[in-house]
């Protein structure tokens, strides 16, 4: 386990605070049901991995969401 001090602790709560609480994916269910796919639970699945997918820097804008949710829907029993 990695124990950080309490500056690090502060500034990584202030960085949750102000950023990443208020973070959402550029995408939507309606823009699953425009691509095709029939509304599920896995859409909400499926955004929440591509916000992860967001929030860690690994997908960037718009189209990448797109391209990532479309690889994930298509990887998946729907």
């Amino acid at each position: 386990m990695v124990y950080m001090d309490a500056p690090e602790a502060r500034k990584a709560l202030i960085s949750y605070l102000t950023h990443t609480q208020f973070t959402k994916a550029d995408i939507s269910g309606t823009d699953l049901k425009n691509m095709g796919y029939k509304p599920s639970k896995r859409f909400a699945e499926v955004l929440k991995e591509v916000l992860r997918a967001c929030l860690d820097g690994e997908v960037g804008a718009r189209d990448a969401q797109m391209a990532y949710a479309k690889q994930l829907m298509d990887s998946s029993p729907q």
